[in-house]
């Protein structure tokens, strides 16, 4: 085990990211400043989850989440097909300052304060490489539905991937906490409605345009 170790840090000491494999809400993520204090953080997880424990190097740069979904978008009511995924609503994290990681949405609620919409004409740039890097995981790993992906920038600024969450959280807005894939919606000319009727037009799209059998049932309802 320690060899397995090795060759994965190599003589890097810390710190580190001690998380579960599954989960949600960023909950039982523990960060361990010294490789000596790993065991007691695995312990801890494994105990709360009786299941696999990841470690990963801890990332110290800037936090940033941003959506991607399949082509079929809605705005203000009208559909448009494009010829790639739609990634959509990149932001920043803002951590506290007593925070080395983003807190669960379980321990404290993301409000407007805590996630800060990338703006194109200062932010152009990161943007595109985050619409980029969303796009590339959509088409490579061939999903059909909505995600959010975690990605966090390491101390000489390269982007990381920390997670994709297949089950984001889609609430409507309100005075006292957001969705964070719902923060952008307004830069991409959308409501909170256009997001549910994208969902729901792409998906009718993939079935009827991949799926004629599974679209047999939808099919008879329009006739």
């Amino acid at each position: 085990q320690d060899r397995r170790f090795r060759r994965a840090f190599g003589d890097f000491n810390g710190p580190f990211i001690v998380k579960p494999v599954s989960g949600r809400a960023s909950l039982h993520v523990h960060v361990v400043d010294e490789a000596a204090d790993l065991a007691d953080a695995i312990d801890a997880v494994y105990s709360a989850t009786e299941n696999d424990v990841l470690i990963e190097t801890y990332l110290s740069g800037r936090e940033y989440c941003i959506a991607v979904g399949g082509p079929v978008v809605s705005r203000l009511t009208c559909l448009d097909r494009y010829e790639e995924p739609f990634a959509f609503s990149a932001a920043e994290r803002v951590l506290g300052e007593d925070e080395r990681i983003f807190t669960s949405m379980d321990q404290r609620p993301i409000t407007g304060d805590r996630i800060s919409v990338l703006n194109a004409d200062v932010d152009g740039s990161m943007i595109d490489e985050l619409k980029s890097i969303a796009r590339s995981v959509y088409e490579d790993m061939q999903l059909e539905s909505v995600i959010r992906l975690d990605i966090r920038a390491d101390a000489n600024g390269v982007l990381h991937i920390l997670e994709a969450n297949p089950k984001p959280d889609l609430a409507a807005p309100r005075a006292e906490k957001t969705s964070i894939i719902c923060t952008g919606l307004p830069n991409e000319g959308m409501a909170y409605d256009d997001l549910i009727r994208s969902m729901f037009a792409d998906r009718v799209d993939l079935l009827f345009c991949k799926r004629r059998g599974a679209a047999t049932a939808l099919d008879g309802l329009l006739d």
